[in-house]
């Protein structure tokens, strides 16, 4: 457990020094797919609100209660901690570097969208401010980019890429059924939890990639047989 701790304390520094993973031609492009998803989605950010707020039911009430939790800081934040604690008693390293990533993902992402909401300052819908209304770098407004939806893919996200599918497709639509929730309560516009998204999203697989990368290089294995014997050795760098 100490070794695990250790290592892991080492992956922050590194992952400092490596701008977390964020620096690639892969995120800039994935990055401007977000962007223009949600420059074009603030386009009909009224007319989805009309739609989903005239057609509420039971169903769905019940439903974006339990999923708008899992965009809830005060809930997932401690989840992460506890499921990383888990980890450490499991022999899994997957279970452990998903843990330890999903925590990572949780207060990097949560931090760029706290910077980004200050600088927007967008009204929220119940405001009955319109869409277009922005306070900019004066903090009395906060709906873009949403928070819970970029809780709840800075979580589900490292969760999701390291398990793969089909894990991945319930983690991913868990994920996406927090950013109803946050339209559904009438608390986002649409482009607010695309950004949202975007920001866990990205956050979360850059972290993902640069920890596989890193637990490739560390765990070196050469194998060969002897009198039928298989010895492996494995080497950290």
């Amino acid at each position: 457990m100490i070794g695990e701790l250790k290592e892991k304390g080492e992956w922050l520094l590194e992952d400092a020094r490596a701008g977390f993973g964020l620096l690639s031609l892969e995120n800039a492009f994935v990055t401007i797919t977000f962007l223009s998803s949600g420059i074009i989605s603030s386009m009909i950010d009224e007319e989805v609100r009309d739609i989903v707020q005239s057609n509420k039911g039971n169903f769905f009430k019940y439903y974006t209660s339990l999923t708008n939790e899992l965009g809830s800081a005060t809930y997932i934040v401690p989840l992460s901690i506890g499921l990383y604690g888990i980890s450490l008693f499991t022999r899994s390293q997957t279970f452990s570097d998903a843990s330890f990533t999903a925590f990572e993902s949780l207060e990097l992402a949560m931090l760029i969208t706290g910077g980004l909401k200050i600088a927007f300052g967008r009204a929220r819908p119940q405001q009955e401010l319109g869409n277009r209304d922005f306070n900019m770098f004066k903090g009395i407004q906060d709906s873009l980019p949403s928070g819970h939806t970029t809780v709840a893919f800075a979580f589900l996200t490292p969760y999701a890429e390291y398990l793969g599918p089909p894990y991945s497709y319930f983690l991913y639509f868990l994920a996406t059924s927090t950013a109803f929730a946050r339209i559904y309560k009438d608390a986002h516009w649409l482009s607010d939890v695309i950004a949202g998204a975007g920001v866990g999203y990205i956050v979360g697989r850059s972290l993902v990639r640069l920890h596989k990368e890193r637990r490739r290089r560390l765990n070196i294995t050469l194998s060969y047989t002897t009198d039928g014997r298989a010895l492996c050795f494995s080497y950290r760098f």
